[in-house]
């Protein structure tokens, strides 16, 4: 679970292994291994990790879930907002911030993603929308990085692409259904889907 979400929180920040290794002051190799999981950091360096992505020990290793803002490729998070679909809420909303919320206890009929956006912060806290499920790591990926570069270019309206659909299964469990593939984004928010 530690390599699974080091290497989603290392993709989140857009750093490489090399430029990782440079802040944990490891080689690069040493990251590949905790990344995949054949090799585990020492104290110091788990501490360092957690200390540089902001997230707890507990998260980092799986006891918690990771709940990470997504910040944008400047490394500061936008006070611009971008209006977004939900694709689960079906409601439409003005989002200024985006957190990866992988799936816990994950079987193969799982989507491995949820995508929850911020369009309003009050005295109760965070008021977070569930935007999208998405299938697997790749996906979601690609989707955080649209939403970025949409923010970067200053559009004020984004359309979903990469999430998946999903169903009921039983009364507390779901499974993919389709994966809707890649939406293609045409100018001022618009979409056509790719034949």
């Amino acid at each position: 679970m530690f390599g699974k979400n080091l290497k989603m929180l290392r993709k989140i920040k857009k750093l490489s292994q090399e430029e990782l290794s440079e802040i944990l002051n490891v080689s690069r190799q040493s990251v590949s291994k905790y990344e995949n999981d054949s090799a585990q950091p020492s104290f110091e360096t788990l501490m360092l990790v957690a200390d540089y992505f902001d997230v707890s020990v507990d998260e980092l290793l799986g006891r918690d879930a990771v709940n990470k803002d997504i910040v944008l490729s400047n490394g500061s998070e936008t006070k611009m907002n971008i209006v977004i679909t939900s694709e689960i809420e079906n409601k439409t909303s003005s989002f200024f911030k985006f957190i990866a919320s992988p799936v816990i206890g994950k079987k193969a009929h799982h989507p491995a993603y949820m995508l929850l956006g911020v369009d309003n912060v009050s005295f109760w806290g965070e008021n977070k929308v569930a935007l999208a499920w998405y299938a697997t790591e790749a996906d979601y990926g690609k989707e955080i990085a649209e939403i970025m570069q949409a923010i970067d270019n200053r559009e004020t309206i984004y359309k979903l692409q990469y999430f998946t659909d999903i169903k009921k299964r039983g009364i507390f469990d779901i499974e993919i259904l389709k994966k809707a593939g890649n939406r293609e984004r045409g100018y001022h928010g618009t979409t056509k889907d790719k034949s």
